[in-house]
C-alpha cells in the first residue's frame, strides 16, 4: 500500500473533515548532527517520484539517484518509500514526502510523515528492545504530546536528542502495539493539551522544566522525588583535562587567557543539580556560566555522553584533572525511562506511570473524551473514544449475521474480532496507512473503522460496513498467505450483497494486480466489483462450500482457467475497499 501514501491528502472522504488535533503530518530534519554533502536515494517500491525543482514536473525516481551538494541549486522533492544513504554512513528508510535543500555547508534533509509513524520511529530510537508494554505505552504518549505541541520544538522536529532521537526503518511488533494502543492519545491539563518530556534517568529526583528552559512554571513538570529511578543504577564518572575544558569552552565562544585550575559549583537548584559554575584559571581569571552551558559545550566537543547530567559533584584530580561524580542521564525533566521501567515491572499501567511523572494531567485523544475505552463482549471487543449502546447493538447484530452467512467450521474456534472505531479520518489513515477513501480495513482479527459520521457522508450504511468487515475476519481466519486476493476480497462482498452482476472482460491476473496496488479510488472500486462478480461466478459453477475450501486448499487449475474466461462487474460501495 506504500504507493498510495500520497493520495491520502486528496481523497474526498478525508477532505470532508477538518484536520484533527490528535493526528498531524509532521516534518522532521534528518541527520541533524551530521554534515551531509552527498547522499544516494533508492526507491523501495514502485511509484516513487521526484521533482528536480519546485516548478518542475514529477518523474519516476531511477533505481539509484545520487545527490551532490555542489550540484544542487534549489530544493528537490521526493515522494514514496525510499532509502537514503549519506556520506556520513547514516541511513534512513521511510515512506513520506522528502525535501532536500542546499545549505552553505551541506544538505538539509527533511521528511514529512504522519504523526503516528513519527511516534513509532522515536520509540524505535529511544526505547530498550525489551521495554515492558506499560512503560512503552507511557513513552508513546509522552513522545506524541511533545511532537504535536509545535511550540515545544519551535515548529521543527529533528532526529537527534536535541529533539527526540528517532530511527527510521523497520518497526518491531512491540512498538507497533504500543503506538496502536495509544493512537492519538496525549496529555491534557484541564481542557488544554500540554507538551511532555522524557529523560533516560532522573537520578532519583526529576527536574523542573522552568529551571532548564526558563519561562513560566509548568505545574505538570515540577521537580519531585523519584524513588523508582533510584532502584536502577545511574551513577557515572567523568574526567576532564584542563586542555579539554579550554577547547570545549572556546568552541562555544568562551576564551580563557590561562589554563583552568579549578571548577566550582556556585549554586544548585531545588532538585540538587548544579545550576551555576565558576572556572578559575592559573592567572586567577574567573568565568561564571550556567551548568547546562558547560554540559552542552563539553558533550558537543568530547562526545554526547561525557557529562551525563547536571546532577554531580566536582573535585580536583591528579595532574590538574577535574573529576565529576554524577547520577542520572539527561536533563531530568518529565518521565524518567528507568523509573517508568521499574513501575511497569511492579505492575503499574501506563496511566499510573504518567500520573506519577506528570501530576495533574489526564490522557485523552480530544478535550471531550477519556482516551481509548474498551468494551469486552464475550464474542468481540470494541475500542473507541466513546461507547454508546446503539453501536454495541449494531455490532452484535452484524456479527450474528456474518456467522449466519459464513458459519465457522464445526469444532474450530470462532474468531474474536477487535474493532477500533477512530474519531477522525486523519488518525485512521495515520495508524493504518490506508487511503482516506477506504472506510474500513481488516487485518486478521482486527478491524479498523472510520468515524460513523464519515461513513454516513459517504452514503454507505454503517451496518453494511460492519457486516462486510466482520465477514472478512471469518474469511481471513481460513485463508492462507497464498490465497488470491480476488477470493479474499470478493467472497465477503458476494455474501453481503448477493445480487447478480453483468459481465466484464478483465482477466483474473489483472483484477489481482488492481486489488494489490490500485492507482486511485476508481480503480480500487472497479477491482473490488470485479472480484465480487468473479467469486459469484465461481460459486455458481462449483457451489459455495467448494469455493470456500479454496481459501485454505488453493484454487484448482481448472477453476483458475475458468476464472480467467469469465469475470463480471457490479456497483459495490467504497466500504468494500479494505486491505489485508
Amino acid at each position: 500500500m506504500k504507493a498510495l501514501a500520497f493520495a491520502l491528502f486528496l481523497s474526498p472522504v478525508a477532505s470532508a473533515q477538518p484536520p484533527h488535533p490528535a493526528a498531524q503530518d509532521l516534518t522532521v530534519r534528518l541527520f541533524d548532527t551530521d554534515r551531509v554533502t552527498s547522499l544516494t536515494v533508492t526507491p523501495l517500491h514502485p511509484g516513487a517520484t521526484w521533482k528536480r525543482c519546485p516548478t518542475c514536473a514529477r518523474q519516476p525516481i531511477p533505481a539509484s539517484l545520487p545527490i551532490q551538494r555542489e550540484q544542487l541549486k534549489t530544493t528537490i522533492e521526493l515522494t514514496g518509500d525510499l532509502r537514503l544513504d549519506t556520506d556520513t554512513s547514516r541511513r534512513a528508510t521511510a515512506a513520506g514526502i522528502w525535501r532536500i535543500d542546499p545549505e552553505p555547508d551541506g544538505l538539509r534533509v527533511r521528511i514529512t510523515l504522519p504523526s503516528e509513524r513519527y511516534v513509532a520511529s522515536v520509540l524505535s530510537g529511544e526505547a530498550s528492545p525489551d521495554e515492558p508494554p506499560a512503560s512503552l505505552r507511557a513513552l508513546a504518549i509522552t513522545v506524541r504530546s511533545f511532537a504535536l505541541d509545535r511550540a515545544a520544538h519551535n515548529q521543527e522536529l529533528c532526529d537527534s536528542t536535541r529533539c527526540q532521537a528517532m530511527r527510521l526503518g523497520s518497526i518491531s511488533q512491540a512498538v507497533n502495539e504500543a503506538v496502536l494502543d495509544t493512537a492519538g492519545e496525549t496529555l491534557w491539563l484541564d481542557n488544554t493539551r500540554v507538551p511532555a518530556y522524557f529523560t533516560q534517568s532522573s537520578g532519583g529526583t526529576t527536574e523542573d522544566a522552568a529551571t532548564v528552559w526558563g519561562g513560566p512554571p509548568k505545574p505538570w513538570l515540577r521537580s519531585h522525588p523519584d524513588p523508582y529511578s533510584d532502584r536502577l543504577p545511574s551513577t557515572w564518572h567523568a574526567e576532564l583535562t584542563p586542555d579539554e575544558l579550554t577547547q570545549a569552552l572556546s568552541a562555544q565562544g568562551f576564551h580563557l587567557h590561562a589554563m583552568p585550575r579549578t571548577l566550582t559549583i556556585l549554586r544548585r537548584d531545588s532538585s540538587g543539580r548544579a545550576s551555576q559554575l565558576e572556572v578559575q584559571t592559573s592567572a586567577n581569571e574567573r568565568l561564571t556560566l550556567p551548568a547546562a552551558t558547560l554540559r552542552f559545550a563539553i558533550n558537543r566537543s568530547l562526545g554526547w555522553g561525557k557529562l551525563r547530567s547536571d546532577l554531580y559533584a566536582v573535585q580536583p584530580g591528579p595532574a590538574g584533572k577535574i573529576l565529576f561524580e554524577g547520577r542520572g542521564y539527561g536533563h531530568g525533566v518529565g518521565l524518567s525511562q528507568s523509573g517508568a521501567r521499574v513501575m511497569a515491572s511492579e505492575g503499574r499501567d501506563d496511566r499510573a506511570i504518567l500520573h506519577f511523572y506528570f501530576p495533574g494531567t489526564e490522557v485523552r485523544i480530544d478535550s471531550n473524551d477519556q482516551g481509548w475505552q474498551r468494551h469486552e463482549d464475550p464474542a468481540w471487543t470494541l475500542i473507541a473514544p466513546t461507547l454508546d449502546l446503539s453501536t454495541l447493538q449494531t455490532i452484535t447484530a452484524a456479527w450474528t449475521r456474518a456467522q449466519t452467512l459464513f458459519p465457522p467450521p464445526p469444532g474450530h474456534p470462532t474468531p474474536h474480532p477487535a474493532l477500533r472505531l477512530f474519531p477522525s479520518t486523519d488518525l485512521y489513515r495515520g495508524v493504518t496507512n490506508e487511503p482516506g477513501w477506504t472506510l474500513g480495513a481488516t487485518r486478521g482479527d482486527r478491524i479498523f473503522l472510520q468515524p460513523k459520521s464519515v461513513v454516513a457522508r459517504s452514503g454507505n450504511s454503517y451496518t453494511n460496513l460492519l457486516l462486510h468487515e466482520l465477514l472478512h475476519v471469518l474469511v481471513e481466519h481460513e485463508a492462507t498467505p497464498s490465497t488470491p486476493l480476488w477470493l479474499r476480497e470478493g467472497l465477503p462482498e458476494a455474501l453481503a450483497s448477493p445480487q447478480p452482476h453483468p459481465q466484464s472482460t478483465n482477466a483474473r491476473a489483472t483484477i489481482e494486480e488492481s486489488l494489490r496496488t490500485p492507482a486511485n479510488l476508481l480503480e480500487a472500486e472497479k477491482a473490488h466489483k470485479e472480484a465480487t462478480a468473479l467469486v459469484q461466478h465461481m460459486i455458481h459453477l462449483y457451489g459455495f462450500e467448494t469455493v470456500r475450501s479454496w481459501l485454505s486448499r488453493g484454487v484448482p487449475a481448472d477453476a483458475a482457467r475458468a476464472s480467467n474466461s469469465a469475470t463480471t462487474a457490479s456497483t459495490t460501495s467504497p466500504s468494500a475497499t479494505s486491505r489485508r
